[in-house]
């Protein structure tokens, strides 16, 4: 026979060991609980990292496009401006050539050529001496030829005026 102790001792062991499978299960249910959690997590953040990505290259898509597309209307804009700066210049050159070959005009216009390039050398003139003469015994004009400047040292320039 066992004793009232024994007894006791036995209750006591096995409510401890029901104690400890309890803590056990409770402790594997939490670890099992924790790694479904992990799972969740992972598998959201996987799936907002997609979706982000996705925006992203939609964004940089759609930047891309918007460029091209402005670009695109500039190069077309810029063709339109050429076509009418061309037609409009075209229009002014054949006035000019309507002008200028009615009897009488160019005989009206010598006069006003020859005050337009009288006021051109006053004006380049001007210019050269509000920019301070360099040295005025190495350099001389020759203002009855506006096309050649003469220097002492027998060089030539020529302007393409």
């Amino acid at each position: 026979m066992t004793s009232p102790f024994h007894k006791v001792a036995r209750k006591i062991s096995h409510k401890l060991d029901e104690y400890e499978a309890a803590v056990v299960d409770r402790y594997t249910a939490v670890g099992e609980n924790l790694t479904q959690t992990r799972v969740r997590v992972k598998s959201s953040l996987n799936s907002q990292e997609k979706k982000l990505s996705e925006t992203f290259e939609h964004c940089e898509t759609a930047i891309v496009n918007s460029y091209t597309a402005m670009g695109e209307h500039l190069t077309q804009t810029q063709e339109r401006l050429k076509d009418k700066f061309n037609s409009q210049e075209r229009r002014i050159s054949e006035k000019a050539a309507q002008l200028l070959s009615k009897p009488g005009v160019p005989k009206i216009l010598n006069p006003l050529r020859d005050k337009l390039n009288g006021e051109c050398l006053a004006i380049e003139a001007e210019t050269v001496e509000s920019q301070g003469r360099v040295d005025s015994s190495n350099e001389s004009i020759d203002l009855k030829d506006p096309g050649k400047e003469s220097f002492d040292d027998h060089s030539t320039v020529t302007s393409d005026s």
